[in-house]
């Protein structure tokens, strides 16, 4: 298994726009020295976390299988499955070419994205940013505290 990361950082790219979506990097440190889809990558952060909580507490919590979270900006998305005794297998991908495969362990793959998420909320709270992503979030934050305490 490799370890899998995603990071976000909260610098000049951390923006809102007029539509009230939130910017800012958002990427996947595999292994030591691999990214995607790149390191520093940007692109609507809370869109995205969205996505990916959402899927990963289905996926962790056995209603969910599989499926496909997409980036926003460019063809580029992450397949995940569980392949059982907590292993994801996890395909990323762009213009539909798998550029990496690896498997991870499930409940690190969660507790490094409910960091993320909180990290953000925080942020966005400071500066008093809410939108759909943040309301959903939050809901999610909660749920996924409430799997891992479960085990």
């Amino acid at each position: 298994m490799v370890t899998v990361l995603l990071i976000s950082s909260y610098d000049e790219f951390f923006t809102r726009s007029k539509s009230g979506a939130i910017w800012g990097r958002i990427y996947f440190r595999i292994g030591d020295s691999e990214f995607f889809p790149e390191k520093g990558w940007t692109d609507l952060v809370g869109a995205f976390l969205r996505g990916w909580l959402g899927s990963l507490l289905k996926i962790s919590e056995g209603t969910l299988k599989a499926d496909t979270i997409d980036f926003y900006d460019g063809p580029l998305n992450v397949g995940i499955r569980v392949t059982g005794h907590g292993v994801a297998e996890l395909a990323f991908t762009h213009r539909e070419k798998v550029i990496h495969y690896v498997s991870a362990n499930l409940r690190a793959l969660l507790e490094n994205s409910l960091e993320v998420v909180q990290e953000l909320l925080a942020k966005c709270q400071e500066k008093s940013w809410t939108n759909d992503d943040t309301a959903a979030l939050t809901i999610l934050a909660l749920e996924t505290e409430r799997a891992l305490k479960r085990g």
